[in-house]
């Protein structure tokens, strides 16, 4: 059963009207409605200096100055989730909602916000184990939106979304009320608070986005304790060839293992992987040791009947294919029919015959029996997420929210039991008495399987703070078996609920380019599910930044402040959303149209951005405005700037072109492959990594290999200590290369007052032009620091609880090492 807590904003009308979308109900007798509260300083006490001072947290404590609009008496509630207070205002540009609940069991909430007047939008919140937020059309159009928000799990909701989004409806004319109450079978919930408040409307002004972009806040994923820590006893990259003076090791070293989206258990114990990106099924002995089993192309699946054959399924292309038992692959069927962008699950009966659910743009279930593919007649009004086969040849699938039996003829779904969400795309097995393990799809850190009785009751099976498995397999002494798509992980689970990792998780999924922080912390980006690692500097995974969209944010720039600038887009669709992402990972979308394929920001906040199919490089500023810098351009990729002003880009894939402050254009080398990256090095140098080999060019054009004997490389970058890292993309691995140039940075932090020393002071130095890689450290107990930094000009921040924030700017490493000594003003 799951719990609707259903918020609804409306325009002012005549007379009273329900939402077209949930029925008028009367009132709860214990709920009271407030008067339209006046601006009076009984009822709204204005900040001091005119500014909205709420923080989108989960937390109630700012809302002090902001009378709620409509109160509930405590435990009243008809539905699950007991209702207090709703507090709801617009300034002059942004509405904010809060809404505080007691919560009395632990199935997931979700939060509807709509807007009556064309155009109707829904502000859908999901709130399980931490919330995700869109606004959409209520009638299906081409706008969709991200919402800024928090909430929490417990009590406290808060939504703020821009004025703007609702389609220029005047602040005058919102209403809100509150629904809570059941959902089952799409019938509408009962109400707890049915009656109509009008929105509070203040005279404040919203504050810049940037304004809440503090690095050294308490809200910020960077600049935290791991941001201090130090790689060592690295594995060497033994197969890269690098010049005398140089080593190459590998931060995050290859496990063989890349994107693990599915597994089947093997009777000697030992199981098999579908690992999609390395384009291979991966046996796994016992024991952990990992070997190549059969190379498959990029199959998201596999299963394994009972004469001992695995089958695999390439969604994307429409691939199926067919694995003996001792490893030799073969295509047996491709169809435009099965072929979707969208994660398709695929079973196998006992004798062989398939089942698939190729989910766009239509959701039914196909039957393959050789080069016979057969639609089931019947299908769904939700997304098939897993499918499995019970041994006696009973067809399962999870249909949104429910575990059902499917008659293999005509497609029409038995209900065997409803579960708390949606199941992983192959989070499903099935044993032969009909127990049943389904992986919930919750993605946001939590872990949780639940087993289902062949009777249909279910009940947790296990539960941890991890990356959710996104295949699982049951063995026959009732280990569970799960792989973790997104960080690399496989696990077995016992059969009383203990975990222990098979094969560790890295953290990395299909790496493309690794940015840094102004701290020192690694961003990889990563090409499947829009999600972005943050690690630490000595290769442990911090958080998961997601995206917007389930595409590779392709790269990214960061500003010296800790916020950064990425695109994503969403095929076969053409959106393409340009975000502005704060560094507690709020986003703010720029544009939902830029195609952009290449990133830097300036030390003012401005954006530079290439467009390839407009053949220009454009500025965009934090709050969105475009401006055309240059045009005329030949398929413009990839953006660098060196200190002196020069832009440097890829055009026409292999050419590298340099863009002086006058503008003038001059090509200055040319590859003889695709570049995939470039970088400005310490040395003056533009670095270019090929798929093999990275080469360098200089200002008068002379081109040189530098690194070789790599897989697949596609991402580089230079980090504030002179080191060199780049990403195998197949291989699944970071590594890193030193013996570039590098000076000392020393100094002493004490108190303004006193001039004593401080201990624990965080210091970190950023380098003063783009990219603003940098590096973190702790004064000892006298209150010194230091730092090995790659030549070049940085500016130096200190700050301690209890202090104010000590700054120098400009400081001069090209020639020479430097001293510095810092003060810190007590706080008043």
């Amino acid at each position: 059963m799951s719990v609707w807590l259903a918020v609804v904003l409306t325009a002012c009308r005549p007379t009273s009207a329900g939402s077209p979308s949930l029925p008028p109900t009367a009132p709860h007798p214990d709920a009271t409605r407030l008067p339209s509260p006046s601006l009076t300083e009984q009822s709204y006490v204005p900040p001091p200096d005119g500014v909205t001072a709420i923080m989108v947290d989960g937390l109630s404590d700012d809302w002090a100055r902001y009378p709620p609009v409509l109160v509930d008496a405590a435990g009243d509630q008809t539905g699950d989730a007991d209702l207090l207070t709703v507090s709801a205002f617009v300034n002059d540009a942004v509405f904010y909602l809060m809404v505080e609940a007691s919560r009395v069991n632990e199935s997931p909430v979700r939060v509807s916000v709509t807007l009556n007047d064309p155009p109707a939008y829904w502000i859908d919140v999901t709130l399980e184990e931490e919330p995700r937020v869109l606004l959409v059309p209520a009638v299906p159009g081409p706008e969709v939106h991200k919402v800024e928000y928090t909430a929490s799990y417990d009590r406290v909701l808060e939504v703020s979304v821009p004025l703007s989004q609702f389609g220029g409806v005047s602040p005058e004319d919102l209403l809100v009320t509150l629904y809570d109450g059941t959902l089952l079978d799409r019938d509408a919930p009962e109400s707890d608070s049915g009656d109509w408040a009008k929105v509070l409307r203040v005279e404040e002004r919203e504050p810049s986005f940037l304004s809440q972009a503090d690095l050294a806040g308490d809200r910020s994923i960077f600049c935290t304790e791991a941001s201090l820590s130090v790689a060592d006893n690295l594995l060497p990259a033994e197969g890269v060839r690098v010049p005398p003076g140089f080593t190459a090791e590998y931060l995050i070293a290859p496990t063989g293992v890349n994107m693990p989206s599915d597994v089947v258990t093997l009777p000697d114990g030992g199981i098999v992987v579908a690992s999609a990106r390395a384009g291979k099924f991966l046996r796994i002995s016992p024991d952990g040791e990992i070997s190549e089993f059969a190379p498959v192309n990029g199959s998201y699946t596999v299963d394994r009947d009972a004469e001992g054959y695995f089958y695999g399924y390439n969604m994307p292309l429409g691939q199926l294919f067919r694995v003996t038992p001792t490893g030799v692959s073969s295509l047996i069927l491709e169809s435009d029919e099965i072929k979707t962008y969208d994660e398709s699950p695929m079973a196998v009966s006992a004798d062989g015959v398939l089942y698939l659910a190729p989910n766009l743009p239509e959701a039914f279930i196909y039957e393959v029996q050789g080069q016979r593919l057969r639609k089931l007649p019947e299908g769904y009004r939700e997304v098939v997420t897993a499918l499995d086969v019970r041994a006696d040849g009973v067809l399962y699938a999870v249909i949104g929210n429910g575990l059902y039996t499917v008659d293999r003829e005509s497609g029409a779904g038995q209900r065997v039991a409803g579960l708390p969400a949606s199941s992983t795309f192959h989070g499903l097995d099935v044993l032969p008495d009909g127990t049943a393990y389904v992986v919930l799809d919750v993605w946001q850190g939590w872990n949780t399987v639940y087993r289902v009785s062949p009777d249909g009751q279910v009940e947790l099976f296990f539960k941890q703070e991890m990356e959710p498995f996104e295949g699982i397999s049951v063995a026959d002494d009732g280990a569970l078996f799960g792989v973790q798509r997104a960080t690399g992980g496989i696990w077995r689970i016992s059969p009383d609920g203990l975990a222990d990792p098979l094969v560790p998780p890295s953290g990395l999924n299909t790496p493309e380019t690794p940015p840094f922080s102004p701290c020192g912390d690694l961003l990889v980006v990563m090409d499947e599910g829009g999600s972005v690692g943050v690690f630490s500097p000595d290769g442990r995974l911090q958080d998961t930044i997601r995206g917007f969209t389930f595409d590779a944010p392709h790269l990214m720039a960061m500003s010296p402040q800790g916020w950064f600038v990425m695109n994503q887009s969403m095929p076969p669709l053409p959106e393409h959303w340009f975000l502005l992402v704060l560094p507690d990972t709020r986003e703010r979308i720029l544009s939902s149209s830029l195609n952009a394929r290449g990133h830097v920001v300036t030390k003012e906040g401005l954006i530079y951005t290439t467009l390839p199919e407009e053949g220009a490089i454009i500025t965009i500023t934090p709050g969105g405005e475009q401006t055309v810098f240059l045009d005329g351009l030949d398929d413009p990729r990839l953006l660098a700037l060196a200190p002196d002003g020069t832009f440097y880009l890829v055009t026409g894939q292999t050419r590298v072109t340099a863009i002086a402050p006058s503008r003038s254009v001059s090509v200055l080398a040319e590859t003889r492959e695709p570049i995939r990256h470039l970088a400005v090095g310490p040395d003056g140098w533009v670095y270019l990594n090929l798929s093999q080999s990275i080469q360098r060019v200089d200002q008068q054009g002379h081109l040189e290999t530098v690194f070789s004997g790599f897989h697949d490389l596609y991402g580089i970058a230079f980090d504030a200590g002179g080191v060199l890292y780049a990403v195998e993309n197949r291989e699944n691995a970071v590594l890193r290369i030193r013996g570039f140039e590098t000076y000392a940075l020393t100094g002493r932090v004490v108190g303004q007052e006193d001039g004593n020393p401080l201990a624990g002071v965080r210091v970190r130095a950023v380098q003063a032009y783009p990219p603003f890689a940098g590096k973190a450290t702790e004064t000892d107990s006298d209150g010194a620091f230091q730092f090995t930094l790659s030549p070049g000009v940085y500016d130096v921040t200190a700050w301690l609880d209890g202090y104010g924030v000590s700054a120098r700017e400009g400081i001069d490493l090209h020639r020479t090492g430097a001293t510095l000594e810092l003060a810190l003003p007590e706080k008043e």
